[in-house]
């Protein structure tokens, strides 16, 4: 009984460390997933930046709207 334990006990330390190694990202995927997070970041970066000048844009028209043609 004692063996048989032992052998199912090693049996699932064997499948859980095959396990982890064919379910563990490859240094390609790896690479892949920083590239897209950069790539995104870039992207965000650049719509952050869009929407700013928008916002200055919008500021300054309610500025001239209030300075010239006040209420």
């Amino acid at each position: 009984m004692r063996s048989a334990l032992l052998a199912t006990a090693q049996a699932m330390d064997e499948w859980s460390e095959a396990a982890q190694g064919a379910l563990a990202p490859t240094p390609a995927e790896l690479l892949r997933l920083k590239q897209s997070l950069q790539e995104s970041r870039a992207t965000l970066t650049l719509w952050q930046r869009r929407l700013q000048f928008w916002q200055g844009i919008r500021r300054m028209v309610f500025w001239v709207k209030d300075r010239f043609y006040p209420r």
